[in-house]
């Protein structure tokens, strides 16, 4: 299923640009003195005489100028836009509200851009709520209103995070909000997760949420995410840091695409969390995360290995991954405790991923370059800056350059560097818009 948001294409995902859009760009610049084009019919009643385009092509045209998340220029350009006239003002509205921060910030705190406070936000902005698909937002467990967004103090000892009113507020007034990126905190030490009316209000709201990324404050084995997600049964993909031990309430009816655990070591926890697998369909989860495959959890995955296309472990598994997971395109080690001799890999492997700055081990970096020439269709290679400069790196670098695997290095600061290769930008965005094989093939 195709978790694509409602977003400006980024740049490897582009369609060809529409004749109409060149000829708009043409019409733009400047003929020196000579006469301008005629081909194109022109409203002597609207700024500079602009060509008359039809409104779709102006939408293509300002999804051009940007791309999500916004930069700071991009919403420059999109206030831009929305201030040429009345019909530009949705588009520009559209991706200027797409994606939202929500912050109680203090007056003397200087905002990022894109980030807005409660208060002003449902009392002066609430109708523009309608555009948004997605929210960062920080919420505390506390049963009043936030404070103004210029009060010098804001509620409790997490002054920026908003209140369960103003939290359930904003929620109301985003119909379409399919992305939740939500961070709680707790004020009391034996709360744990909403108090039931909290959860009977939020399920009242039903949101089409696709996408959960959740955080906690201490502590972090909450039972929150167990209580949410039963709530969201549209969603496809979810990130969460959980290794709640306890006893766990009925299994969800969900149908995960992408599924991430990075520090849950539960078998529990993790079959809690899979996709009930059909005896019909092939299961959808594609992506998959967890921190290591834990005792008798081969049974547990063995219903999805032959779904899941990209892997990310941190631990190194005590068994072979090969006959698990059979069509596995992607492969990522998180974690420096590896060491030789690695697992077997599957041989439909095209990518592998050294998401670590150093091993504890020597052996690990002259293993995977002995696995290199037996794994045929491996395509590429990607590996952390600082891993570059391990004493065996020489060694993975002349396997995959005899065997025509690319190695792509992934920089330290990329800011310094400029921007990193599309495919490690695609990586690390949540959700992943495509698998190893999808992004190629949308790129080719």
């Amino acid at each position: 299923m195709n978790l694509v948001l409602s977003r400006a294409p980024t740049e490897h995902q582009r369609t060809p640009v529409h004749p109409m859009i060149t000829l708009w760009r043409r019409l733009r610049t400047k003929h020196n003195g000579r006469s301008k084009p005629t081909d194109v019919k022109t409203d002597s009643s609207s700024p500079g005489n602009a060509p008359a385009l039809p409104l779709e092509i102006v939408d293509q045209i300002i999804k051009e100028a940007c791309e999500l998340p916004l930069r700071r220029e991009d919403r420059q350009v999109l206030r831009a836009c929305a201030l040429v006239c009345k019909s530009w003002l949705p588009f520009a509205r559209s991706l200027l509200y797409h994606s939202v921060t929500i912050e109680n910030t203090r007056m003397d705190v200087s905002r990022t851009s894109g980030t807005l406070g409660p208060v002003a936000l449902l009392h002066q902005r609430s109708h523009l709520l309608t555009y948004t698909r997605s929210f960062t937002i920080r919420v505390i467990d506390e049963i009043v209103a936030s404070s103004p967004i210029f009060a010098q103090e804001g509620p409790g000892r997490y002054p920026e995070c908003v209140t369960i009113p103003d939290f359930l507020s904003l929620l109301a007034h985003t119909p379409g909000l399919r992305n939740l990126r939500l961070s709680v905190y707790w004020s009391q030490e034996n709360q744990y997760s909403f108090k039931p009316f909290i959860l009977d209000w939020l399920s009242s709201l039903v949101l089409p949420i696709e996408v959960l990324d959740l955080k906690y404050g201490r502590p972090i084995d909450s039972p929150l995410v167990y209580d949410v997600v039963r709530l969201w049964p549209t969603l496809r993909a979810l990130r969460v840091r959980t290794n709640f031990p306890k006893l766990l309430p009925e299994r969800p009816n969900v149908h995960l695409r992408e599924l991430r655990l990075p520090i849950t070591s539960l078998a529990t926890v993790i079959e809690w969390f899979l996709p009930t697998p059909s005896h019909h369909d092939r299961c959808g989860l594609r992506i998959l995360e967890l921190y290591e495959i834990p005792e008798g959890g081969n049974a547990l995955l063995s219903a999805h290995g032959s779904s899941i296309t990209s892997l990310t472990l941190s631990r190194q598994p005590a068994s072979g991954l090969a006959d698990l997971f059979t069509d596995l395109d992607e492969f990522v080690i998180a974690g420096p405790f590896w060491s030789s001799p690695l697992p077997s890999l599957p041989k439909t492997l095209m990518h592998i991923r050294l998401q670590v700055h150093a091993f504890m081990s020597d052996s690990v970096l002259p293993s995977i370059a002995t696995a290199v020439p037996s794994l045929e269709k491996l395509r590429l290679m990607s590996v952390e800056e600082a891993l570059t400069t391990d004493k065996h790196y020489p060694i993975l670098q002349e396997a995959c350059k005899t065997h025509g695997v690319e190695i792509l290095v992934n920089p330290i600061d990329s800011s310094l560097t400029g921007t990193v290769h599309p495919y490690l930008a695609e990586m690390d965005r949540f959700p992943r818009q495509h698998t190893f094989a999808e992004f190629f093939d949308v790129k080719s």
